[in-house]
């Protein structure tokens, strides 16, 4: 019985991390915009354009270091709603990849652009 309940765990647990495959998500953008995002953010190595209109970030931790959460939703939030905008706003979607201990996966779309609040985590202190 404890057998059973520890892989019914387990795999609940992986289960719950696991993200949606880029090739699945749905985006309302234009093929002309997609083309406009692929020329225009082709020459950044971090950054992929896939041909259903998902730009995904990929940022990856060094060994021995640890992403913190708190800079993980900063982070997206700036590049996918802020640096990114225009391309969510046309209805594209931003996948932020944060890879090694401690990270995580973010989707953005315009809707969570507008709802998500931003942190102050890198503004100026006064």
């Amino acid at each position: 019985m404890k057998l059973k309940a520890l892989l019914l765990i387990s795999t609940l647990a992986f289960v719950g991390c696991k993200s949606t495959d880029v090739t699945q998500l749905n985006t309302m953008a234009k093929p002309e915009t997609i083309a406009q995002a692929k020329e225009e953010l082709g020459q950044y190595d971090y950054l992929n354009v896939t041909d259903n209109g998902v730009i995904v970030y990929t940022e990856r931790v060094a060994s021995g270091y640890r992403w913190k959460s708190a800079n993980i939703k900063e982070i997206s939030y700036r590049i996918a709603c802020e640096n990114l905008g225009w391309y969510v706003e046309s209805g594209m979607i931003v996948r932020m990849q944060f890879k090694g201990q401690g990270g995580q996966t973010r989707d953005y779309d315009y809707t969570r652009c507008l709802t998500e609040v931003p942190t102050d985590l890198y503004e100026s202190k006064s």
